[in-house]
Formats: structure tokens, sequence, C-alpha cells
């Protein structure tokens, strides 16, 4: 679990602050086990190309959350007003896991907005009653509302999940040339959705998941919608070379997809002008992505 949940956070934690000149503001992301040493150089074996990511450093540290060091390490990353914290408890065994997540330092849990913490903690569950680990959360004068529980067995798969009609719409935009414009035409409609459905099915899984993994990161967008296109644009290509990446391509000068070669695995401002336009497509369409769905029904098409 705490490989999956590290791998998701390399496609999805990329952030306007990151300075891609002085390589400062990264988001941090760092692994604390006994054993450590050993699934270190097992991960780094199996994704050997995840220092292509710039905007994000991994940490590994040996030891538990039981440990002197750690717990201080904990406490300062709390209680630093300028950091947004998410601590995820991975332990495999629920109930370690619970009191893992639950005796953490006093500062996980004091934080000053109850309601917008700047601390989130994570507990790995396998289910969830509504008399147990429930109760506790849904109590307002608890001290742990800023604690969630994730990856239970009847949260492993959902309507939302299995939904792919926005991904599906993202590949059309590059599918399929004026799709949208097309799509003011209630006589090209039909042919166009049916259309933008074939060439879905026609993907390879790899592309399938980069069109998720894009249309996931559509609420992060939003919420830096402020920040402008630009700043916008930069976070795809972050997210795009970090999706890559994990999935085993590297930089070189010839693209091939025999042997997992990309050519624009390259910092956003060395982008050749037409390659940052795309970028800056997603960014645009993600509007006209989200209207769509709300307007139409795919289910048949999907």
């Amino acid at each position: 679990m705490g490989k999956a949940l590290l791998l998701e956070a390399l496609r999805i934690c990329h952030y306007p602050n990151f300075n891609g000149d002085t390589g400062s503001d990264r988001t941090e992301i760092t692994v604390i086990d006994p054993e450590i040493d050993r699934l270190k150089t097992v991960f780094l074996a199996q994704y050997p190309y995840l220092s292509q990511i710039k905007d994000i450093s991994i940490n590994f540290i040996s030891g538990s959350t039981e440990d002197e060091n750690i717990r201080r390490m904990i406490s300062t990353c709390a209680s630093e007003p300028s950091e947004l914290t998410t601590i995820a408890i991975c332990i495999s065994d629920p109930d370690t896991s619970l009191a893992t997540g639950l005796s953490l330092p006093d500062e996980v849990y004091c934080q000053e907005d109850s309601d917008d913490p700047d601390v989130q903690v994570l507990i790995r569950q396998e289910i969830m009653d509504s008399t147990g680990f429930a109760a506790i959360l849904d109590n307002e004068g608890t001290r742990y509302r800023n604690v969630r529980s994730f990856g239970m067995l009847s949260e492993g798969i959902s309507h939302r999940l299995l939904d792919d009609t926005m991904a599906m719409l993202a590949n059309a935009t590059y599918a399929i040339s004026g799709f949208f414009g097309g799509l003011t035409d209630s006589g090209k409609r039909d042919g166009l959705l049916a259309m933008a459905a074939d060439f879905w099915y026609q993907n390879s899984e790899d592309l399938r998941f980069s069109n998720r993994y894009q249309t996931e990161m559509y609420g992060i967008y939003a919420r830096y919608e402020h920040c402008g296109t630009k700043a916008l644009s930069r976070m795809e290509h972050l997210r795009w070379i970090a999706e890559r990446s994990v999935i085993g391509y590297r930089y070189a000068e010839k693209k091939s997809r025999v042997y997992k070669t990309h050519n624009l695995l390259i910092p956003f401002n060395r982008l050749p002008e037409k390659e940052m336009i795309k970028d800056t497509l997603v960014i645009d369409m993600r509007i006209k992505i989200l209207d769509l769905c709300k307007k139409i029904n795919l289910t048949d098409l999907m």
C-alpha cells in the first residue's frame, strides 16, 4: 500500500510554487520503514528514472513512528505554518495501523483551524463500521477531526473510478481534429462521440492511464486557477514528466515507444513553442470537458 500511495503521489502532487530555476519549493515525500534499506534498493531498481521528476524529492528514512527522532521530525512538520502536511499510515495490519495513526505527536492533532487543518492523517483500514473508528471520526468534539481512513475493501471500486468519460474526452481533443467545435452541430454530435469512444478503446492502456491522470489533476488546477494559465501549463508538463517516468520512460533525443524514450522529458522552459501549446490546450480544454460531462450521458458509448 505504501508503494502504491508513493507512486500516486508522484503522479499528482505537482504545484505552482515549485521554482524550476533554483529547484526550491519541491513537494517532499518521506518514506519511513524499519526495512527501508532493502525496500529502497528494490524500489529504485523497479523505477530507475524518478530523478527526472524535478519538482518532487523522495526521502527514505529507516525507523518507525515510535522512534524519538522521527517523532521530533513529525512534530516539526506539523508545526511549520508554511507547510501542508499529509501523514499516511500504510501498515497492513489494521489494528496496528489504527493505533499508530492515533498516537502521533500532539502537534499533529492540535490544529488551529479544525475545519481546514494544515495536517491531514490517513490511516489504512480494511473495513469501516458505524460504531468503532467511524464513530470516533464523526464526533465533532474529538481531537481526531483531521484523521481519515483509506484503503477499505468496500471502496476498492466504484462508479466514479470506472467512469472514463472525462479521460475519453481528453483523449478526443488530441485524436479528433476540431472535436469540440463539431459538437456545437447537433447533427454531428452523436457521430463525434461515437468516434471518441472508438479512439479510446483503440488506445494502449498506458495512454489511457495518461488521460486518466490528466483529468485527475482538474481539481488541483481549479484550486490554483488564480496563478494563471502559464503556471498551470507548467504544472501539466511536470505531471506528464512524472507519469512517463513512473512507467519507465527516459530522456533521449529520439522518441521511441519500443525503447521507452522521449525527447520532451525536459524542463517546461526548454520546450519548443508548439509543445508548450499542447500543455496550454490541456488547461484550456478542461472546462469544456467538465461542462460536456454534465450535459450528456455517454453510458451507451462506454
